[in-house]
């Protein structure tokens, strides 16, 4: 199981930095990460930052549901 985990992983990371490559980097860049965050960080945050047009990545932890 976790040799399919970390295929998969791979795979999504090297297809997301393939399509990342295509687009052009703006002029000014902001990178927002949200670490072991809640679902409900991710749900609160996520709506917030949609409002404004912003984007990031969350990492929710398992364990912290």
């Amino acid at each position: 199981m976790k040799m399919i985990r970390a295929a998969l992983f791979s795979a999504f990371f090297l297809i997301g930095t393939f399509v990342s490559a295509l687009e052009p980097i703006p002029d000014k860049l902001v990178v927002l990460g949200f670490d072991d965050c809640n679902k409900s960080d991710r749900n609160f945050v996520a709506g917030v930052l949609k409002k404004y047009g912003f984007g990031a990545t969350f990492y929710v932890t398992e364990g912290l549901g």
